[in-house]
């Protein structure tokens, strides 16, 4: 079996799980159409990855220890998501840097990860990700700004002016859709300035984005490939989208 294939049965484990908070063994072979052994492979490897606990005869979606882990967890696409977080993680040196951290849902849930690493001083335009690194042991600026309730971001002047002094080590930032485009995108023409200011002022820049977004459209192209220096998406880009992207920047694929 491929190993897409794997990750999209264990994925909608995940998302049967986050319906009914519980999830038999006897029901999610007759669901999935799959062995009980393959079932049982599945719930042992989502347990490791911290998405459920096995109980007797089945599984329950693992505890949560706060209301944003709720909405992370909640996410589509969550497995690939925290696949790609793992790899972010690896990008972040032992020794102090500066980070930067810009909106979008798969940046928040990085910043939710944080707190496994030696402190380090972060920036910050997402509530989300301010939210997450409340307390943490992290020196946190936040930018302020005027809101964008849509991603709970905050942009303009205030926003552009709270950093644009600050030499960054590195940032991690989101995508829209980018099909049709030829870099990294948003919906929204208010959030233009201030990723585009992440990019001017961080030495390295690396984008965190799940491979659905290649198959969907954005109002905006913010910037293209090759000002971008990492993309970490998930195994399910397509292969000739990956060696394209490879001419321009790095390509890291994670798996769930």
């Amino acid at each position: 079996m491929k190993a897409s294939e794997i990750s999209v049965r264990r994925n909608q484990i995940v998302e049967l799980l986050q319906e009914k908070g519980t999830l038999r063994v006897a029901d999610a072979v007759r669901l999935l159409d799959v062995s009980h052994e393959t079932i049982r492979q599945d719930f042992n490897h989502l347990e490791q990855q911290g998405l459920l606990k096995k109980i007797h005869g089945g599984a329950k979606l693992a505890d949560i220890g706060s209301t944003a882990d709720i909405q992370f967890r909640e996410m589509r696409h969550y497995p690939e998501k925290l696949a790609i977080v793992r790899e972010a993680l690896r990008l972040i040196p032992d020794n102090y840097c500066t980070i930067g951290l810009d909106s979008g849902s798969t940046v928040a849930l990085l910043a939710s990860k944080l707190a496994e690493l030696s402190p380090k001083t972060v920036f910050t335009n997402s509530w989300s990700s301010m939210s997450a690194l409340m307390d943490s042991r992290h020196e946190v600026y936040f930018s302020g700004g005027r809101l964008l309730r849509s991603d709970k971001s905050f942009h303009g002047n205030i926003a552009l002016n709270a950093f644009r002094s600050i030499a960054m080590d590195l940032c991690f930032m989101g995508s829209s859709g980018v099909w049709n485009h030829n870099g990294i995108c948003s919906a929204n023409y208010q959030e233009l300035d201030v990723k585009r200011q992440y990019i001017h002022q961080s030495a390295k820049k690396v984008v965190l984005m799940d491979s659905s977004k290649f198959a969907v459209s954005s109002f905006l192209e913010i910037a293209q490939w090759n000002e971008i220096d990492i993309l970490i998406t998930d195994i399910h880009i397509a292969a000739e989208m990956k060696e394209r992207l490879s001419h321009d920047l790095q390509v890291i694929t994670a798996a769930p």
